[in-house]
């Protein structure tokens, strides 16, 4: 329901940037995520605790639930939480994992699945996990369970009482996410773009400069927002110079330098009224809206919006990775604008400002942006 009737879709999947692990020893459940109520890691614990299985459950990462999560697992010795990790560990844990439980809720895709299948290790899910289920069938790539702790229970201790089912599965694992990788998906992202050329003409072809406007800094990426922007646009940048055009708070340091072969982050500070503005908006609804309030304030900063104007004009290809800067971006820029469509905004922000009363009118300023975007990047009148 996200695109409007008999517009053609094409689904281009995002790699992981992490080199697959060799496939080893079957020694532990293992999984990556940040530790945040929405993975619902207390599930999984629930569940490793209601199962008998005499397997170990190692979960790297760290995040706010950490605290919550040490109470859950109690004193079960079978389950630790391995804290940040580096990525040659990372590689090395799923090398030795029998299989990953990946749990999330409504996940829009969910890089681990793609990163444990390249390993050859199969998935544990449950039917609500959105794009998770895109890559796992049951019996083949992994399991797909209902989300209680008894079914999730019942297939742990499945898993570990017959290990030799989920080696098995090694094979088909890899074979599920071969076609996965930077070359076709860069491939399918430069094929036949819409473009300007040297006279202001739309056309088809590579552009010669890609702009990616963002309300966040990029490097060094530490989120998992910012180590997506860095790793799609450092890869496409080996083919096309791109330029990411970011924010950050005003008592921040701004930058300009290249952090990437090719790729260059022009990080422009808010200014001091855009930031009091911001805040005060904050206080009212009790939530961070830095990005929904970007969508009408980005003019507070003009050295932001100067920018943008230049770079635009130097640019055959504008990016929205998001749909926050949108409106700013086309008060001064009248080229194509793909859409990076990687969430959908409105659900997410409808989901995180519930309890705010005050949301109304961020809502619907975000529904009408997003909206706009969308529409004006699949060549409908915005």
């Amino acid at each position: 329901g996200y695109f409007p009737p008999g517009v053609p879709v094409q689904v281009i999947h995002h790699p992981s940037d992490l080199p697959p692990a060799l496939s080893s020893a079957s020694r532990y459940l293992f999984t990556v995520s940040r530790l945040d109520a929405p993975k619902r890691l207390d599930l999984l614990i629930r569940a490793m605790r209601a199962s008998s299985a005499d397997v170990q459950l190692l979960i790297a990462g760290s995040g706010p639930q950490r605290s919550e999560l040490e109470q859950l697992i109690g004193d079960d010795e079978r389950i630790l939480l391995l804290g940040r990790v580096n990525d040659a560990q990372l590689r090395r844990y799923y090398g030795d994992a029998l299989c990953v439980p990946f749990l999330p809720m409504d996940e829009d895709y969910g890089l681990i699945t793609v990163e444990a299948m390249q390993a050859g290790k199969p998935v544990l899910t449950c039917e609500d996990t959105g794009g998770v289920t895109e890559l796992v069938e049951t019996g083949r790539t992994g399991w797909i369970v209902p989300a209680t702790e008894a079914a999730l229970a019942s297939a742990i201790d499945d898993i570990a009482a017959s290990p030799e089912n989920a080696i098995a599965m090694g094979k088909a694992c890899r074979q599920r996410v071969a076609k996965i990788n930077w070359q076709d998906t860069l491939a399918a992202i430069l094929d036949e773009v819409d473009c300007l050329d040297a006279y202001g003409f739309a056309q088809r072809g590579k552009p010669n400069h890609i702009l990616v406007p963002l309300t966040f800094g990029v490097y060094p990426p530490r989120s998992g927002g910012q180590s997506r922007v860095y790793h799609l646009y450092r890869r496409l940048a080996r083919y096309v110079p791109v330029t990411l055009l970011t924010q950050c708070g005003a008592e921040e340091q701004g930058m300009d330098g290249e952090i990437a072969p090719g790729l260059r982050e022009l990080r422009i500070p808010r200014s001091l009224k855009h930031q009091q503005g911001e805040r005060a908006a904050e206080e009212i609804i009790r939530a961070s809206i830095s990005d929904l309030y970007a969508i009408e304030h980005t003019g507070d900063t003009p050295a932001y919006l100067e920018a943008l104007r230049e770079l635009g004009r130097k640019s055959e290809l504008v990016i929205a990775s998001h749909p926050y800067l949108y409106r700013a971006l086309r008060s001064v820029y009248r080229g194509p604008v793909y859409y990076e469509a990687h969430n959908v905004e409105y659900d997410m922000k409808r989901d995180i400002l519930k309890d705010a009363a005050t949301a109304g009118p961020w809502l619907e300023l975000i529904e009408t942006t997003e909206g706009d975007c969308a529409r004006d990047a699949i060549g409908l009148s915005a």
